[in-house]
């Protein structure tokens, strides 16, 4: 189980990080994407939305999935601490870490 966690942290997230940009890169021309000298900031673009036709879906399931995230931190680690199982307490502090990794990652990216 430890092998396939580093495996995890060390191959599969920097192939998914790097997925972004390179897409980005890709959807430019070549002249575009290669000057560094000029900004890359375009035009702002806003759009008003009416109450009624807003998507709340979305905000919806990641509401959901941060519960739940949150409930299982606040369920199992108490639980494993109690019962000393120290492979559920690796476990949790795992996906702690992995939180903290998405949304340091999120933050950067809306900064």
């Amino acid at each position: 189980m430890a092998i396939l966690q580093a495996l995890l942290v060390g191959l599969l997230i920097p192939i998914l990080s790097s997925i972004l940009p390179i897409v980005r890169v890709l959807g430019q021309n070549l002249n575009d994407a290669l000057n560094y000298s000029r900004s890359r900031v375009k035009g702002m673009y806003v759009e008003i939305m009416q109450k009624s036709k807003s998507n709340i879906v979305p905000y919806l399931i990641f509401g959901i999935i941060t519960f739940l995230y949150g409930f299982g931190i606040y369920y199992l680690l108490p639980l494993s601490l109690l019962s000393l199982k120290l492979s559920l307490i690796l476990q949790v502090f795992f996906f702690i870490l992995m939180g903290l990794l998405l949304g340091l990652t999120l933050l950067a990216s809306n900064v």
